[in-house]
């Protein structure tokens, strides 16, 4: 094989890595936007927000699967734990003391 035809070979493989890329490029974009478009919240729901105060024995996952299936948008729990987390920012959620207060966001049917 003389080297003109390795380096067309080459360039070959690059176009079809390219492309290979480009198209599960492409599928990853598709995918983020239709989980972006079904991730809204309902139309036929309203934000609540409260101040939970903590009880002996709760923690953090505790509370965030409790009021997570109060929560009528079905979001992945994952979501939900990163939204109250953002909501409590600067506590502790590994170190919870009884009396502490939380604040809860959650969507209700209307």
């Amino acid at each position: 094989m003389t080297f003109r035809e390795r380096v067309a070979r080459r360039r070959k493989e690059q176009t079809r890595n390219l492309k290979k890329a480009a198209i599960c490029a492409a599928l990853v974009g598709i995918a983020a936007i239709s989980i972006g478009l079904t991730s809204r919240p309902a139309a036929d729901t309203h934000l609540v927000e409260i101040t939970y105060t903590v009880q002996p024995g709760d923690t953090w996952w505790s509370i965030v699967e409790h009021f997570r299936e109060m929560d009528a948008d079905d979001r992945y729990i994952f979501d939900y734990k990163h939204d109250m987390e953002q909501l409590n920012e600067g506590i502790d959620t590994g170190n919870l003391t009884p009396g502490q207060t939380l604040r809860i966001q959650y969507r209700a049917k209307n």
